[in-house]
């Protein structure tokens, strides 16, 4: 037998240390919720790199490494502890606001804030009011795709890291809301000829899809108060072009007798076949 170590994943041994952590909060600070919780983790972690010292990305190893010491001396409650960010040809600035507590509460003490993206980001933080940090994020240059960064806040001795994407795409896709409909509007700088427009409840992962094209108003009914995540691939001289969105919905009265959504080829298929079953009950009918 040779001793050593072995780089694996997965969540069997992910799980225990992670719910060994969350009791070692909660025995600390009996008081805390589960969402500070997982600020406290995630927030603490230490990166995770290669047998070349490269950092992985955020699709392959997450927030990084938990790091049980930090989590515990940490007194910063940070959220979102992360974010997804969505900028285009004709909008090119984002903003988040980051809402920043001590775990007493309060908030004190002094922090820096810095950043670490790409150099055709620039990045700007401003304070509004105690305890909220503005940021704002605006993209210098058209390179378009799916970009990395991390926002870095030092208090009291400990670093906080807030990992975010951003999707930099030419298209664009906006939503109004009507009630119970959501209508969609398509921006792309070239002339395009067809969108399909996928719809994500973030809280069961049901889905929704619809199309339109450019003299047309595409919409879906939606019937619970969510996020819904909207995805928007945008046909442009035979290529697709993809558009991110995302719209939270808290206004509708959820006592209706409705489940949510229907998606667009479903609803064909249900007037179709309520047609077919008029037609034949019409026709059992008339022979008798």
């Amino acid at each position: 037998n040779f001793a050593g170590y072995n780089f694996t994943s997965g969540t069997s041994y992910a799980a225990p240390h992670v719910s060994g952590a969350a009791a070692l909060l909660l025995q600390k600070n009996p008081e805390l919720h589960h969402h500070e919780i997982k600020s406290l983790l995630l927030t603490t972690v230490e990166p995770v790199s290669d047998a070349y010292g490269l950092e992985f990305s955020v699709h392959e190893a997450g927030a990084g490494r938990l790091d049980i010491e930090n989590a515990y001396n940490a007194k910063l409650i940070i959220e979102p502890p992360n974010f997804v960010a969505f900028a285009s040809s004709d909008n090119k600035v984002v903003q988040k606001h980051l809402k920043l507590k001590t775990i007493d509460g309060s908030f004190g003490g002094n922090f820096d804030v810095t950043f670490d993206g790409p150099k055709f980001i620039k990045f700007d933080e401003e304070h509004l009011e105690k305890n909220i940090l503005n940021v704002k994020l605006s993209v210098l240059e058209d390179n378009f795709g799916e970009h990395e960064g991390k926002i870095r806040i030092y208090h009291e001795g400990i670093q906080y890291v807030i990992p975010f994407i951003l999707h930099y795409t030419p298209g664009s896709i906006s939503i109004v809301q009507q009630n119970d409909k959501l209508l969609f509007d398509i921006y792309h700088p070239e002339e395009w000829s067809f969108a399909k427009i996928s719809i994500t409840n973030s809280k069961d992962g049901r889905t929704g899809t619809t199309t339109t094209t450019p003299d047309k108003v595409a919409s879906i009914d939606v019937y619970e108060n969510a996020e819904y995540w909207i995805d928007a691939k945008i046909r442009v001289d035979g290529n697709t072009s993809n558009a991110f969105s995302v719209i939270e919905i808290n206004s509708l009265n959820e006592n209706q007798d409705r489940v949510g959504f229907i998606e667009m080829p479903e609803r064909q298929i249900l007037i179709v076949s309520i047609a077919v079953i008029g037609i034949a009950v019409f026709g059992l009918i008339k022979r008798k």
